[in-house]
């Protein structure tokens, strides 16, 4: 009775501990702003706030409707980490379906700066591939490090927890490099935020890599298994 009363306490702390679960599908063509801030936000990256933050994400949108994305849109909880985002998409069907990734924003020794996509549960080791046989084509000069969350807010325009694939439309003069998983890159859905970590999109890759392209972002498709460039 005493091993049946704990395991009940133990499960009632684990369903109080767990994320609550709130979801619903958002029409992004709802999201309005006036286009002047939309065009201005870009220029104004390191402007946190929340004018300029959904400028960003309604600009976003308009984006990839000009692209021809086909992309759904999840309202949710803030997430952080990629273990709050993989116990959310547990909780939601809708998103288990596509693949979960991290995004790293780095910088080399040469303050060169790397958005790298790839999936969540994917070790990266960056001693390595900075020492990959690839990395001097990757344009990897010296050992590789997160960047500073000033450098991330001037360039990609967005705080720890949003990063995202598609911030680098944020990058006007193209100083970042995005890298990209072929796994992701050749997926017919994945998700990642859209500019904040309170949303989640699903995309396809191919979509993913007309945007960049419409964005003047050339993707550079790496295996990071492999520790080698397609």
């Amino acid at each position: 009775m005493k091993t049946e009363a704990k395991t009940q306490s133990k499960t009632k702390i684990a369903t109080r501990l767990a994320p609550r679960v709130k979801t619903r599908s958002v029409k992004t063509r709802s999201v309005k702003t006036s286009p002047i801030l939309e065009e201005s936000c870009l220029a104004n990256n390191h402007a946190n706030n929340h004018a300029n933050n959904h400028a960003r994400e309604a600009l976003l949108y308009k984006k990839l409707q000009s692209s021809g994305a086909n992309y759904k849109c999840f309202e949710h909880e803030a997430v952080f980490t990629v273990a709050q985002s993989r116990a959310l998409a547990d909780h939601q069907p809708r998103m288990q379906t596509g693949l979960d990734i991290r995004n790293l924003f780095l910088r080399d020794r040469k303050r060169n700066f790397f958005l790298l996509c790839l999936p969540a549960l994917l070790p990266l080791d960056l001693k390595m591939l900075a020492r990959a046989a690839g990395a001097e084509k990757l344009g990897i000069v010296g050992r590789l490090s997160f960047a500073k969350s000033e450098d991330l807010q001037n360039k990609l325009g967005v705080t720890a927890g949003s990063v995202n694939p598609f911030a680098v439309m944020c990058d006007l003069k193209a100083e970042v490099r995005i890298i990209i998983d072929r796994s992701i890159a050749t997926c017919d859905c994945f998700n990642a935020h859209p500019m904040r970590n309170d949303r989640s999109i699903t995309i396809s890759g191919a979509e993913l890599l007309s945007f960049l392209a419409q964005e003047k972002h050339e993707a550079i498709i790496f295996d990071f298994a492999k520790m080698e460039q397609l």
